[in-house]
């Protein structure tokens, strides 16, 4: 409760970090 409320940026470059790594493996 109250986390969509605040972003988390651990959580937003985790992401980012996994979003980088599919598209490395894709190319």
């Amino acid at each position: 409760r109250g986390q969509l409320k605040r972003p988390d940026h651990a959580d937003l470059r985790y992401k980012c970090r996994t979003y980088a790594r599919l598209l490395q493996h894709l190319k």
